[in-house]
């Protein structure tokens, strides 16, 4: 390190191991290692002929990851004598657990994938201060991706081989901000991202590796004002944003997706004992038809009265197999909306301490599984 100049050498390790048993089916075992290791130049730089203070950082880092994603969807591995839902458990429920030693369908799974996938990457960061009025920040960085996967499955939606393939990528972000003396401060952002699109496990599908679709690009658009008023009594933020990106099912569909919405963000310190803070969003998430994720039905989207749909279910994989359903459609399973209000009260300092009591709550829209008319 000289002045404010400084090399980091960073190390990082990570596991997971979940096994997932529910008695009524849709058992899973996930299990994932990570390690990575950065290696970052941090730099402060004031030309004499400008009144332009850079700060920045620029690097290379190296992640290496192993994950085995095991999932049962479809044969009822576990409950094999389908319970009645309306009674529960009970003594005599017939269970086969995948993670039960023994023969038959016992440590069998439908799913059974094994990835290996590495990054190696390049950045840099510069944030520019232009006369303490304007702050503009540009992130680079450019990836080398490989990536290795097979499903070993009993039933498996796509190719049982061996996949390999090798990619790179380039991504920035640009964001400016100005630094007005009232506390108030407008911002932008735009981004474009690349990513490697995994599963719970954080595995690589084979089937996406055979088609070339296992990176994937993403669009972010945001404005916003960020400030602190009152002596910053009141602090916050308001944003509007538009993001592109996709997301992949169980069964290796990707499926693009346009999220739109307004988010903001108040602390208010009322005194020095008592508090509020408050979030919120108001969203808006369009699926890109056609669709291949899987969605419950009404009865009547498939041409059955709704007295003769009870006691049954009505589900898609291909919704673009559907009259009308090509285009796009909204996500019902996001709320359109959360909002929270939190206050905190904490007394003044005693000789035997302080205390304190945080009450609020959070009110979430409506969501679905099933496919509206909308």
């Amino acid at each position: 390190e000289a002045g404010d100049d400084a090399i980091k050498l960073q190390l990082f390790y990570d596991e997971l191991d979940n096994e997932r048993f529910v008695s009524y089916g849709f058992p899973a075992d996930y299990k994932a290692q990570v390690m990575e290791g950065r290696l970052t130049y941090d730099f402060t730089y004031e030309p004499e002929v400008a009144p332009i203070t850079f700060n920045g950082s620029v690097g290379t880092s190296h992640r290496e990851y192993d994950a085995t994603k095991r999932e049962s969807f479809n044969s009822g591995r576990i409950s094999l004598d389908r319970r009645d839902i309306s009674a529960g458990a009970s003594a005599n429920d017939i269970l086969d657990s995948p993670f039960n030693s023994g023969g038959g369908s016992r440590q069998t799974w439908e799913t059974d994938v094994r990835s290996e996938w590495s990054d190696t990457g390049f950045f840099a960061n510069v944030d520019a201060t232009y006369y303490d009025f304007l702050s503009i920040l540009v992130g680079v960085r450019h990836d080398f991706y490989e990536v290795k996967s097979q499903d070993r499955g009993t039933l498996v939606f796509g190719t049982t081989a061996e996949q390999k393939d090798r990619d790179q990528a380039f991504t920035y972000n640009v964001s400016g901000m100005l630094l007005t003396p009232w506390g108030v401060r407008p911002y932008f952002t735009y981004a474009e991202t690349t990513a490697v699109e995994v599963g719970q496990a954080g595995d690589v599908s084979p089937t996406l590796i055979q088609n070339g679709s296992w990176l994937s690009d993403g669009e972010l658009r945001e404005a916003g004002i960020k400030f602190e008023l009152f002596d910053a009594a009141l602090t916050g933020s308001i944003a509007a944003y538009e993001q592109q990106r996709t997301r992949v099912d169980q069964f290796s569909n990707i499926v693009g997706t346009t999220g739109k919405g307004i988010e903001a963000e108040f602390r208010y310190l009322a005194t020095e004992n008592l508090s509020f803070t408050f979030a919120g969003n108001v969203q808006h998430t369009t699926i890109k038809g056609p669709d291949g994720s899987f969605y419950y039905l009404r009865p009547d989207q498939v041409g059955v009265a709704g007295v003769n749909g009870y006691g049954g279910a009505y589900a898609t994989f291909a919704l673009s197999g559907l009259p009308g359903r090509t285009g796009n459609y909204n996500d019902e399973s996001i709320p359109e909306s959360v909002v929270s209000l939190f206050g905190t009260y904490t007394t003044d300092e005693y000789d035997w301490g302080m205390a304190g009591i945080t009450a609020g709550g959070t009110h979430t829209t409506e969501t679905a599984a099933r496919l509206t008319d909308s």
